[in-house]
């Protein structure tokens, strides 16, 4: 490679000399040689270079010289992708070149040629990593443009060969209406997506799997290499986000409908791959995606059927019975259960979960495990309500403060020794008196909804602590304190004293 280097150095004083230092020839050297200085990692000297080149074509060509336009699309995409400066600086100087490279491509082939598509994409992924999503589907758009997509009825009415680059903007575009919740405009983008990719031949597949990293917004950050295998993994890809965004739209039948087409491209997948684990974990998240969408429209037995095969996939595959994944599928039967009014069924699956989630040191805040959480207490709550409702003969199981309610299902598991569930539960209760704090303005009803919340505390440092866990347990026992002292409970208030005999008890284990 230095050899060719020092060749092109002596081809450029031939044709400077020769020619004259600004002629076009020069220029064209020049931006080999900031190539070759890209592919050697030299950064700095290839930006030298083709900003020099760039210069040269100017005068030599015209400003407005095709030529020109594409150099700096050439100079954009090594600030886009190769430089390890400041990354503000880099991509706005990206976006820059780009854009200043759209007047000579325009002027020349007019709004409809590939690079003016493909420089308006990249200009578009660069607003949406700034989340300047407005700009970004303006330049995703102009893309389309670019591409001879025009309109709606023009694209559909058109016999053109659909050039494989439209595939990737309108996933583009798909991702962007689905950040912004714009489901309908989603599905249609992402169908669109799917329609252009069937309509071309196997080799043009191929060359979307090479060119996705720097087309596709969300990859188009990372340098790792396109994480879809073949053809088939990439339409399974796109099929996805249409059963998302169906399901989200409450079109049900059709999402499960898609998700039963990805789950047959999976399964051949899995067995082209003769196995292999991820192959087969893919299967089992398509199955738990369809029986979401199944528990969703109502359609519990075959969602249980669905979570079931999930489970019994993840466990195939050597996942761990332990592990998040198989607690995650847990917390949805367990979910189901409480659906179909099976609570003991739930508690015991929700309480599985649980432990999984805190054998793995899952934090208490992390919003899945507060989910399922939530479910679990719902699960407590309806089973304590109906065996009441049965023995008294009506629903008399009442509770003005739901709080109240689950701080009575904690104490039973204290009582039995399960410091765990306890926890999960206080915790439970201490949310829903945050919330209610929250609503209340300053004055002695808020005060005393401050002390309940530090009362609730320092049940769950009291836990902690017997579980061994002191340094979380002492955090906890000073919020308590600074809670007290915030209300100005007296020291020699019951709650206070209490908290004061938690504590020593605490240090004295």
């Amino acid at each position: 490679s230095m050899e060719r280097l020092n060749v092109l150095m002596c081809v450029i004083d031939v044709e400077s000399e020769s020619l004259g230092h600004n002629h076009p020839s020069v220029g064209f050297t020049l931006m080999t040689k900031g190539n070759l200085h890209l592919q050697l990692n030299h950064i700095d000297q290839a930006i030298k270079d083709s900003q020099k080149a760039i210069e040269i074509l100017k005068k030599g060509l015209g400003h407005i010289h095709p030529e020109v336009g594409r150099a700096m699309m050439r100079l954009a995409d090594i600030y886009n992708y190769d430089c390890n400066g400041d990354w503000e600086t880099d991509k706005d100087t990206a976006r820059s070149l780009y854009q200043a490279s759209l007047t000579p491509l325009r002027e020349t082939f007019g709004n409809v040629n590939s690079d003016l598509a493909l420089a308006n994409n990249n200009i578009g992924i660069i607003y949406a990593m700034k989340n300047d999503t407005k700009n970004a589907m303006k330049s995703f758009y102009d893309a389309l443009v670019g591409y001879g997509v025009r309109t709606r009825a023009d694209e559909e009415l058109s016999s053109t060969p659909v050039c494989p680059d439209v595939f990737f903007v309108w996933i583009n575009v798909g991702d962007l209406h689905s950040k912004r919740n714009e489901w309908q405009l989603a599905l249609r983008s992402y169908q669109k997506a799917c329609t252009s990719f069937r309509s071309l031949n196997n080799s043009q597949k191929d060359y979307l799997r090479n060119i996705g990293p720097r087309r596709m917004m969300r990859l188009a950050t990372s340098k790792a290499r396109m994480p879809f295998d073949d053809n088939d993994t990439l339409i399974s890809s796109v099929l996805q986000k249409i059963g998302q965004a169906q399901c989200l739209l409450h079109k049900y039948g059709k999402s499960v409908e898609t998700l039963q087409e990805v789950l047959r491209i999976q399964k051949v997948l899995e067995m082209r791959s003769e196995g292999m684990d991820a192959c087969t974990r893919d299967i089992a998240r398509v199955l738990g995606n369809l029986g979401e969408v199944q528990m969703l429209s109502g359609d519990l037995t075959s969602s249980l059927q669905s979570y079931l095969q999930s489970l019994n996939v993840l466990r195939s595959s050597g996942c761990s019975d332990e592990s998040i994944e198989v607690a995650l599928v847990l917390g949805k039967i367990g979910q189901l259960h409480l659906k179909k009014g099976c609570y003991v069924e739930a508690i015991v699956t929700l309480q599985h979960c649980m432990r999984i989630f805190d054998s793995n040191g899952v934090p208490d805040d992390n919003i899945r495990i507060k989910g399922i959480r939530s479910i679990l207490v719902d699960a407590e709550l309806a089973l304590k309500e109906n065996k009441t409702s049965t023995l008294a003969g009506q629903r008399d199981f009442q509770h003005d403060d739901r709080a109240v309610a689950v701080d009575a299902i904690a104490d039973t598991y204290q009582n039995k020794g399960d410091y765990s569930c306890a926890i999960w539960f206080y915790t439970e209760a201490l949310e829903f008196r945050r919330k209610k704090a929250q609503m209340l303005t300053e004055g002695a009803q808020k005060a005393c909804e401050s002390v309940d919340i530090a009362r609730t505390i320092c049940k769950i440092a009291q836990m902690r602590s017997l579980r061994g866990e002191f340094e979380a347990a002492s955090i906890l026992f000073d919020v308590v304190k600074r809670i007290y002292h915030s209300v100005q409970l007296p020291n020699d208030h019951p709650f206070y004293k209490d908290y004061l005999d938690q504590l020593s008890a605490m240090r004295k284990m």
